[in-house]
Order: structure tokens, then sequence, then C-alpha cells
């Protein structure tokens, strides 16, 4: 079962299931870019450990066009 469905036509935040729209709405309502710490520390997960829960769920969402991953640099 697929949980993030692709992003296409009509679909909203609601398809998505309820920690995947709490990140959704992290970043929306950021000024700009946000680093995958930067959602962590508001979803309250510890921040200083890679490969967070919140990285999978960004990376989830990235690949099905609901967030734009930006290169590292």
């Amino acid at each position: 079962m697929l949980l993030i469905p692709a992003r296409a036509g009509d679909l909203d935040a609601e398809a998505l299931p309820p920690d995947y729209q709490r990140i959704l709405a992290i970043v929306r309502e950021a000024a700009g870019p946000v680093k995958i710490k930067q959602v962590g520390e508001v979803l309250g997960l510890p921040v200083e450990v890679r490969g967070t829960g919140a990285a999978a769920r960004e990376a989830d969402q990235a690949r099905r066009s609901w967030l734009a991953a930006l290169a590292s640099r």
C-alpha cells in the first residue's frame, strides 16, 4: 500500500497521512528553504542523529512531487 500518493491534478495535502501533512505545513510556513534538521526540531524529533523519521518522510514527499529537494551545498 502506497502511503504517499504521487501529486497529480487536484490532489491536495488532505491525501497525505497526518505526519506528512505536518511536515508539509512546516515547510509551507517557512520564509524560504528549510533543512531537515529544522523540521525535526519543530516536530520534537532528535535532530543530532542522522536518519530520523522526518528525513525519510521528507524524502518520500520529494520523490512524489509534494516537496522540492535542493542540491546539497
